[in-house]
């Protein structure tokens, strides 16, 4: 995801000056993330970077870059302790009251209430702030909760305390068809799957996508609900996907964020709304939080770092790197116990730490060495080598190769999430798709050049919940065999199964349908022995080039020739006046005949004409045709 960075408000965050911009963005291109723009404007500085998924729960934030800045750099943040509400400013007379129905959905939810305050436009600073990254002001209380997302990467909102039926807060899940018209206009309906935030009547919002236009803050509001919640990544994810709606709140969530981040931004929130409304009374907060995130200490020792990382890292070098990223621990002997802040969601494990302590040192200061000489024998696979064996046998039996799709439009296995209507379904064996793959290549067969489509498949079926099984099927069409079709296709697949018994000494047996021939491949697979070491497979070069996606075009030709000019010559006149546009010609018929004493001889040939760049038209083939023709007389050919 990009976000915009000011460089001013960055340098908010020091009391000593940090790097110019262009030294900024050298930084954050070697050591955290991809420098995609800069743009210089009033005085400031807009970066916009490319955070990548693993860093989105603290990087989508000016706060969380700063972060970076001072590791980076070197230069010290400010040293601020936890906002906290000035004394003497509660005394409310409203008592919220929350109730969390589903706490995987909203592992958190904070909800104060703050009294006698007064919408108006924001201090010229906030909207400075908020139109240097692109967020259009809105007014104080607003421009309060946009804010607090762009510092600390933590979506908020707030509610008019005087459009909620009573001061009561309910996260549930909405009931199907229940329908809210959010702040946008637009009336969604929804689904039992949505997690929203709702008073006794109806839904206020959807939780971490978007605010409902019922309890909207505008200029006569004078009392107000702070909302400050954590919500599950998934199901945000889904929710924006399934309503239509993403926005720089359920951007953020669906990358995960740590609950801790919630309790900060009420607090920021509060202190910048007293600061703006200094007559504003706040109540306590309501903090449901059953299960609170625990930190996780991650032990390491400067070995195990420098095995992971390649590097040579002194005992010293790696506890000033720690220091720097701010991170909490102890020594015990020769190992770091090293506890990482709770907002970096990021770092669980051993390499986790390796990999942060490895950014910060620089992946280019580690030196390059050589890989170590492994001195071993390769042994080949055995299902893998009787499988090629197959194969093999099979090309050389005029036999091509086809990968058909696992999915199908029907089966006793339903694929959860399908790519497509008529992909529902997984596979219970190869007879489906090459039944269908040898009714295309019929059609085809002209631009094949074939009178026989001949193929074959390796691969998975799937025969019951979490059960597959290899499988191998073949399939013959006889395109030119007439009333005899059947029964001379049945004969040809006994055939090809009679030769790969034999190549492979064991009997194969299997179902015959219609014109395919299938059989287990994987039991089979396991009876054979395991193969030569260094048994080596044939290399052929072949130079593939691309299918054309336009329709082709058949003509057929046939022409007496008295035998003064030769069938190559033939070929070589079609060709050149086929040109480009000719893509295959293939000779299908020659006889002779006396005519008074002369023998002729007659050739038929196959024309077949495409486009790699459009769809030809009877037209253009029809000329080349009649150019043929004329050339072909020319030299004393009587086209017929």
């Amino acid at each position: 995801m990009n976000i915009p960075i000011s460089y001013n408000w960055l340098r908010s965050h020091f009391d000593k000056d940090i790097p110019s911009p262009d030294e900024l963005a050298t930084l954050f291109t070697k050591q955290l993330a991809e420098v995609e723009g800069m743009e210089r404007r009033d005085g400031d500085t807009i970066f916009d970077l490319k955070i990548m998924p693993d860093r989105g729960h603290d990087l989508l934030s000016h706060r969380g870059v700063a972060r970076e800045v001072a590791v980076l750099s070197g230069v010290s943040l400010k040293t601020s302790g936890k906002w906290k509400v000035e004394s003497g400013k509660s005394g409310t007379t409203t008592t919220l009251r929350v109730a969390v129905e589903d706490s995987k959905f909203c592992p958190r939810y904070i909800g104060r209430v703050v009294e006698n305050i007064i919408v108006e436009e924001s201090p010229a600073w906030l909207r400075e702030r908020l139109v240097s990254v692109g967020q259009r002001s809105i007014n104080n209380i607003v421009d309060i909760t946009n804010y607090v997302m762009l510092e600390l990467g933590q979506p908020m909102h707030a509610f008019d305390l005087s459009k909620l039926s009573g001061a009561e807060i309910f996260v549930r899940r909405a009931k199907n068809g229940e329908k809210i018209t959010t702040l946008d206009d637009k009336e969604i309906s929804l689904t039992h799957e949505t997690l929203v935030i709702a008073d006794s009547f109806h839904s206020l919002s959807i939780a971490g996508v978007k605010g409902g236009k019922d309890a909207g803050v505008d200029s006569t509001t004078t009392s107000i609900v702070f909302e400050a919640a954590n919500f599950n990544a998934v199901n945000t994810r889904k929710t924006a996907q399934r309503v239509g709606i993403r926005t720089d709140s359920s951007k953020r969530f669906e990358h995960g964020l740590s609950p801790v981040l919630a309790e900060e931004a009420m607090n920021l929130a509060t202190e910048l709304l007293l600061g703006i409304c200094p007559d504003a009374k706040v109540s306590e907060v309501v903090d449901v939080y059953t299960e609170p995130q625990k930190e996780q200490p991650i032990a390491i020792t400067v070995s195990e770092i420098n095995s992971i990382l390649g590097s040579t890292l002194s005992e010293g070098e790696m506890e000033d790197i720690i220091k720097r990223l701010d991170f909490t621990y102890t020594k015990d002997g020769e190992k770091f116990i090293v506890t990482p802040p709770l907002v970096r969601l990021d770092l669980a494990i051993k390499e986790d730490l390796a990999e942060e302590i490895g950014r910060v040192y620089g992946f280019d200061n580690i030196p390059d060495v050589p890989l170590p000489f492994i001195a071993f024998t390769a042994r080949p696979l055995n299902a893998y080598y009787h499988a090629n064996i197959i194969r093999d046998t099979l090309v050389a039996n005029g036999f091509s190769e086809v990968f058909t799709s696992s999915f199908q439009r029907e089966g006793a296995f339903a694929v959860e999430n399908p790519l497509a209507e008529d992909k529902g379904f997984v596979r219970k064996d190869l007879a489906t798709g090459i039944g269908q793959a040898l009714t295309l290549n019929a059609r085809n067969a002209p631009l094949l050049g074939l009178d026989d489509i001949k193929i074959f498949e390796i691969g998975k079926v799937f025969s019951g919940v979490m059960e597959e099984k290899l499988a191998c099927a073949i399939g013959i069409d006889l395109t030119k065999a007439g009333k005899k079709k059947n029964a001379l296709t049945r004969e040809a697949l006994e055939c090809v199964r009679a030769i790969l018994s034999d190549t492979l000494g064991a009997s194969i047996d299997g179902v015959f349908t219609s014109n395919i021939f299938e059989f287990e491949l994987g039991v089979l697979l396991e009876k054979f022995p395991e193969p030569k070491v260094g048994v080596p497979f044939a290399s052929i070069n072949t130079r593939y080039t691309k299918i054309s996606a336009y329709p082709f075009m058949l003509r057929d030709i046939a022409m007496w020739s008295d035998g003064k000019i030769s069938q190559e010559e033939i070929i070589a006149i079609i060709r050149a006046e086929g040109g480009d546009l000719l893509v295959r010609d293939r000779l299908f018929d020659v006889f002779s005949k006396d005519f008074d004493g002369v023998q002729k001889t007659s050739y038929a040939f196959n024309l077949v004409f495409q486009s790699c760049a459009r769809t030809l038209s009877d037209i253009e083939v029809n000329e080349i045709m009649s150019r043929l023709t004329a050339k072909l007389s020319t030299r004393g050919l009587e086209v017929r």
